[in-house]
């Protein structure tokens, strides 16, 4: 959130969401909002959050409202079902069912853009202009 620490968040399959601090010790996960159940990932871009569903659906959520009253969660518009989603220099990165990587900017009605072969990962994470994923049997892979 503008203005805020750094901080770490997760989403839980129940449908809540969670904050620790972004500090490299063990913190304290405390309830921040909710989210649609099923959770199977959660990035931000564009001072948004983006949570991919059990159903590989998207769904967005401004970063001010979590938490708050009008925490009304939005599908961010049809896609092609995922099974994992980060964020990356500002664009939304996925996985889809077939085994591509895809990109696109996070706004309403942008398309997605196939990028490549997943090479097998399953799961993906954006760190310093790097894209990483795994996958069952699979070392730990490295992109830019």
């Amino acid at each position: 959130m503008p203005g805020a620490p750094a901080a770490l968040y997760g989403a839980c399959r129940d449908g809540v969401v969670v904050r620790r601090p972004a500090e490299p010790v063990p913190g304290h996960w405390a309830r921040v909002g909710t989210c649609p159940p099923g959770a199977r990932g959660l990035t931000v871009a564009n001072n948004h959050f983006f949570l991919l569903d059990a159903d590989g659906r998207v769904w967005h959520l401004p970063q001010g409202k979590l938490g708050t009253a009008d925490n009304a969660w939005e599908p961010l518009d049809d896609g092609p079902a995922l099974i994992a989603l980060t964020s990356l220099n500002g664009r939304l990165i996925a996985v889809d069912q077939v085994g591509r990587v895809l990109g696109r900017l996070p706004a309403a009605g942008a398309v997605w853009d196939c990028l490549g072969d997943s090479g097998g990962c399953t799961v993906l994470t954006g760190h310093a202009g790097a894209l990483y994923g795994t996958g069952p049997g699979r070392p730990l892979l490295r992109g830019s």
